[in-house]
């Protein structure tokens, strides 16, 4: 069991440490190929209030493609390279309909974390919001065309606590599949729903790393911002 204050304790030493690093693994136990999901990073510096976030996928499309988004204090910026995007080199745009955080995807679901009171048939020690958790192992856009329908539907996560720090958490498909099938027929795209289907046997695991270490995340040059027309910031 995992009680809430030794959830909140952790949380607080977590964010006492100020900075730190997230990474995102996804295993399974039968043989079908998990190499197309997405993989997430993240780092934070607390204190400076900045976020670095890095999703990298490959879509039957575009091909090889990798989402940077950077948050420094109230400005969010964004950047997606692949194969003729518009932001390469090292092109960004600055996101104005976003909301800033400063807790990065990794963390956002161990936040919002509702801890089960007594040993019961749950799979995991806490319960989550689906939204948090699927923005949390890469399925962003997902959320951002789903988000209320989403956003109401809990499930199990589990939350390693040792010696006090928290060391990561994760999330079965079994339980995503579980918790998109609580939806509406028409919140989630069929083809979504069958993708977690084949994946009931599969684990994410989220690792809080580094807490503590030097963290440095900058904000994009203003030379480097695309502008309306898209036009400018070229090498």
């Amino acid at each position: 069991m995992l009680s809430r204050a030794e959830l909140r304790r952790a949380w607080r030493e977590l964010v006492a440490a100020g900075t730190g690093f997230t990474q995102v693994e996804v295993s399974r136990t039968s043989s079908a190929p998990i190499a197309g999901l997405p993989t997430v990073a993240g780092e934070w510096n607390f204190p400076e209030h900045t976020v670095r976030t890095t999703m990298r996928a490959v879509y039957p499309k575009e091909g090889h493609v990798t989402v940077t988004t950077v948050v420094v204090d109230r400005s969010t910026f964004a950047q997606a390279l692949y194969d003729g995007s518009i932001f390469a080199p090292d092109c960004w745009t600055r996101v104005t309909e976003a909301d800033a955080t400063w807790v990065p995807p990794g963390l956002v679901p161990v936040v919002s974390a509702q801890t089960h009171d007594a040993p019961g048939v749950h799979a995991g020690n806490a319960s989550a919001s689906l939204a948090d958790v699927l923005a949390a192992i890469g399925f962003q856009k997902l959320v951002s065309t789903a988000a209320g329908d989403l956003g109401a539907v809990r499930l199990d996560v589990s939350i390693e606590v040792l010696d006090g720090s928290l060391r990561g958490w994760t999330v079965t498909g079994a339980a995503i599949d579980d918790a998109l099938a609580d939806l509406p027929a028409s919140a989630v795209d069929g083809s979504v729903r069958q993708l977690f289907t084949s994946l009931r046997d599969a684990t994410w695991d989220v690792a809080i790393l580094g807490l503590g270490q030097p963290v440095e995340v900058e904000e994009p040059a203003a030379d480097r911002l695309l502008d309306a027309s898209h036009r400018s910031c070229r090498p």
